[in-house]
């Protein structure tokens, strides 16, 4: 192989072994997330690392984690947390393919699967934990091994760090944090912006290079932005019509709530289009197992909450359904960054009510784009009102008898009270 294949990522400082990694898994050259960041990482620096969703960021922290780990062999050497337990996943199975190489032990640690297990991993000393706060903090308060080992930590990364900045969680991480005698950190998002100022004073004592990417182009170029207006009581059914439309292209649409989340598959299903969903609500292993299904095309369709908008790669999905319009404007960036993705062109489509007008409005400003209009045959749309009224009835129906009605009711009841107890928190904090 002719060195001037790798001539570029060479520049970034790159072992040899890496380069080759590179060609292999076809990268060809470094994205520019990659050149900014790579180096000061290597270098030994703390890094904000922002760029657009689908821009390569995974490998612009793994890469110098690998490479330093390779040199210094040692357990445990780098720590991983992120937002939720599917881009948890995703990353661990990125870099296992990124270090197959150098006989690298990783450890999963996230809620939804045996703690036990995890604490046997933990025994092995792994090389890299790549978890969530809540999981990672709980074991670490019963394990001695991770007590022992994480004070030596080289790297801690934190990343889709916007979401990571609740109360709760943020305690979390700090349990973690506090334990590392003196790491090297990346905090990474694709909407760092909005948080940089909040994450330099959480992090006082530390100097941070700031590795953005043009911050003014917020998503993808390769993505059309586009929005369908309805009355918000007929909604449902200009949501069969739409999908109806796309039937066979890859999609994800994503709903408000769990609820909502799993009326929407359910409804999908019924006039037999292929889908299956992804909500906090469902036990880890089928929240693997649907997603293994839409990524292996067994599904045309996933059905989810904002759980899946966060980093992950789903390779070629077309269209990005929002049912509803996400209350925070970055939300949405998140959300139609799982299309167009790596240069692909995809299409984001958002289900436009009389109520959401000024939330869309804050949204094109924020990407300083305009949605284009996809306007339907209001007659059309409701030709089939009949069929599909009666499916959601049978749906509801189901739901109340087998006892999913009473789950979500008793879900969103805690999520209240689990809001109405922070915010008493704060309160006393504050007087």
């Amino acid at each position: 192989m002719n060195s001037g294949e790798y001539q570029k990522f060479e520049e970034l400082g790159l072992d040899q072994w890496l380069l080759k990694l590179c060609w292999k898994i076809d990268y060809k050259e470094p994205r520019p997330i990659q050149v900014l960041s790579i180096p000061p990482l290597l270098q030994g620096k703390n890094v904000l690392i922002s760029s657009q969703t689908g821009s390569g960021k995974t490998a612009a922290f793994s890469f110098p984690i690998l490479q330093t780990l390779s040199q210094d062999p040692y357990g445990i050497f780098a720590i991983i947390l992120t937002a939720n337990r599917e881009l948890a996943v995703q990353i661990a199975e990125q870099i296992q393919i990124f270090g197959a190489s150098v006989n690298l032990r990783l450890a999963l640690l996230i809620g939804g699967l045996s703690s036990s297990k995890q604490v046997k991993l933990l025994g092995q000393i792994p090389h890299i934990i790549i978890g969530t706060p809540g999981r990672c903090a709980e074991l670490l308060s019963i394990d001695v091994n991770f007590q022992k080992y994480i004070k030596n930590v080289k790297y801690f990364i934190l990343d889709e760090v916007d979401r990571l900045l609740e109360p709760q969680i943020w305690d979390d991480i700090k349990k973690v944090y506090e334990q590392c005698e003196s790491p090297q950190i990346a905090l990474v998002s694709a909407t760092l912006n909005n948080v940089t100022q909040q994450l330099k004073d959480e992090f006082a004592n530390v100097n941070f290079v700031e590795c953005i990417n043009n911050p003014e182009q917020k998503v993808s170029e390769t993505i059309k932005h586009k929005f369908v207006l309805m009355p918000d009581l007929v909604k449902d059914y200009y949501f069969i019509h739409l999908m109806k439309k796309l039937e066979g292209a890859s999609t994800i649409v994503f709903a408000p709530t769990c609820r909502k989340c799993h009326e929407l598959n359910e409804l999908l299903n019924h006039f037999e289009i292929k889908s299956t969903c992804l909500h906090s609500m469902l036990p880890q292993h089928e929240r693997i197992g649907n997603l293994r299904a839409y990524r292996s095309q067994k599904a045309q369709v996933l059905v989810a909450t904002d759980v899946a908008s966060r980093g992950l790669d789903i390779p070629n999905v077309k269209f990005v359904i929002n049912w509803n319009v996400p209350k925070v404007e970055a939300d949405y960036i998140h959300r139609v960054g799982r299309t167009g993705r790596a240069g692909r062109r995809g299409t984001a489509i958002t289900m436009m009510t009389q109520f959401d007008v000024e939330r869309v409005l804050a949204i094109e400003n924020l990407i300083t784009l305009k949605m284009e209009e996809i306007k339907f045959n209001e007659e059309k749309v409701l030709a089939n009102m009949t069929d599909v009224t009666k499916a959601i009835k049978t749906i509801k129906i189901k739901m109340q008898q087998d006892g999913t009605t009473e789950k979500f009711i008793d879900l969103q009841k805690k999520k209240v009270r689990s809001k109405q107890k922070r915010k008493g928190s704060q309160e006393e904090q504050q007087s």
